[in-house]
């Protein structure tokens, strides 16, 4: 997919923000909705969040689709789901923060994948994606005021 089109789609600081604890509470009311209403898909929440109208949503999902396999999708899914649904040591709900990172190619690991890292002392994990493109590092939001920083076009990998 062209730059052109990933300056239509949401990006690093979008994804990371709804998993940020500052969000936690709402994100996992919406998680809960879409797996009562049928099940959460890859790239949902994102969509949600950032009000993605039709349009957008199709280049969403044809992003996700076009760079991240079916395999990978679903490990994805079932982190979020375990840092939205986590609880604490006396069984109560806890939703804890998720960070992703884009690493490019990693050198202690196959070509592309995921890792995860629970981090217990900050109750987080740590989500490394690598051999996969990154999306804009920028909000969607931010660019739809029309702003266009300058390290997009660094983030801009394929």
């Amino acid at each position: 997919m062209g730059l052109v089109f990933r300056k239509q789609i949401p990006g690093k600081a979008d994804i990371n923000e709804i998993f940020s604890k500052r969000y936690l509470p709402r994100t996992k009311r919406v998680y809960e909705k879409f797996v009562e209403s049928g099940g959460y898909h890859f790239g949902d929440l994102t969509a949600w969040y950032c009000g993605l109208d039709e349009k957008e949503r199709r280049l969403w999902e044809k992003e996700i689709d076009g760079y991240y396999p079916a395999d990978v999708q679903v490990e994805l899914v079932r982190v979020i789901g375990a840092a939205l649904l986590h609880k604490d040591e006396n069984g109560y709900p806890v939703p804890i923060p998720i960070t992703f990172i884009w690493n490019g190619k990693a050198t202690d690991a196959p070509p592309t994948g995921i890792r995860t890292t629970f981090n217990a002392s900050e109750q987080s994990y740590l989500v490394e994606v690598f051999g996969y493109p990154a999306p804009l590092g920028s909000s969607l939001f931010t660019r739809r005021l029309g702003k266009d920083p300058q390290e997009d076009a660094a983030t801009y990998e394929e």
